[in-house]
């Protein structure tokens, strides 16, 4: 082979191999960004960090924004980013509220998915891959999450959930006592979360996962629960859910973002919810019609399939007093438990 045929050949193969470099290129653009926060996210960081890389759907761009560590996390994360992952290291910018970090990593992507994890959890390989599918093929939603397997600070299951709400009407009845979406199951469309205003700042810790799913929902957006488990959920006593649940603090948060709402999602005046929340007043059957009504603007279910429903039912009960037996009189009359009903209302009248 003479030296002409030999240069020939090494430009085709150069030409061949940009080419197909090229196009994997461009195939491997990434669609998803990992959202993950971070402080002092040592021990469990690393595994979380392989979990993001064994993902079979892997065009994704990883966006870890830590909030001050001081225990190896930063170097943690520059091992792992970008040479295992592609993404970023945000060290220079932390922030006290959670929600803050959140918000500006929303913004910073250039995808048009962002998928949430803590630095705790550990996500299923397939995660991504079936909430993508899901949710390229329903384009009304705007946000999923998942079931999740809880697990100890060893990695031992604990348990399972699969109460969380599957159905849009379901949902909405579960905002009456608790946040309907575990938030590091969440994917959504950025442009949409975007257009709703992103992540706020509330002025409290926690709850601007719950707040920003109202705020879609308010806003005329679907959201959704796909039904297995996606994420290993870890829990430890050093988890900002195991240190606020429960708290005085917590609960009095959760009831200020539910006044908050009051009008806008649970269709009651702010004033009379309050009350409801802090026990100075009974719960009516005006009170759960108001609510049933109100929560009917979002979803096709009509007010009075909603008084019958377990979970709404449910919702209500989170309102009450075990021990008012006006209030527990109300919740069997809307149940049609005409013995408890009756019981219920002596009681009342006999202290």
């Amino acid at each position: 082979m003479d030296v002409l045929t030999i240069e020939k050949s090494r430009i085709s193969y150069s030409i061949f191999h940009a080419y197909f470099n090229i196009e994997t290129l461009v195939t491997m653009d990434p669609i998803i960004t990992w959202i993950l926060p971070v402080k002092n996210g040592m021990p469990f960081l690393p595994e979380t960090l392989r979990s993001l890389t064994e993902q079979t759907e892997n065009r994704t761009f990883v966006i870890a924004w830590d909030n001050g560590s001081t225990d190896g996390t930063i170097k943690t994360l520059r091992e792992w980013i970008p040479s295992q992952l592609p993404g970023q290291v945000v060290a220079d910018r932390p922030s006290q509220f959670l929600s803050q970090s959140l918000r500006d990593a929303v913004e910073l992507a250039q995808t048009p998915y962002c998928a949430r994890i803590d630095a705790d959890d550990i996500c299923h390989p397939e995660r991504l891959a079936i909430q993508i599918e899901w949710l390229e093929k329903h384009p009304e939603v705007a946000l999923i999450g998942s079931q999740v397997e809880f697990i100890d600070e060893n990695g031992k299951r604990i348990s399972e959930t699969n109460d969380l709400a599957e159905s849009f009407s379901d949902i909405i009845d579960d905002f009456l006592f608790r946040c309907p979406i575990c938030h590091p199951t969440w994917l959504f469309r950025r442009d949409e979360i975007i257009a709703a205003g992103n992540y706020r700042n509330l002025g409290f810790h926690k709850f601007q996962d719950n707040e920003l799913l109202m705020r879609l929902v308010v806003n005329g957006h679907r959201i959704q629960n796909l039904p297995e488990p996606l994420i290993r959920y870890r829990v430890h006593r050093n988890s900002i859910t195991q240190q606020t649940r429960n708290s005085s603090e917590a609960q009095s948060n959760r009831n200020k973002l539910m006044v908050q709402y009051a009008q806008s999602l649970f269709g009651i005046e702010p004033s009379r919810l309050g009350v409801l929340l802090d026990n100075e007043s009974s719960l009516s059957i005006s009170d759960a019609w108001g609510i049933a009504r109100g929560l009917s603007r979002f979803d096709s279910l009509q007010p009075t399939k909603r008084l019958r429903s377990p979970r709404f039912q449910r919702g209500l009960g989170s309102l009450l007093d075990q021990d008012d037996h006006l209030r527990q009189f109300v919740m069997a009359a809307i149940r049609a438990d005409w013995p408890v009903a009756r019981n219920r209302l002596r009681r009342s009248f006999t202290g």
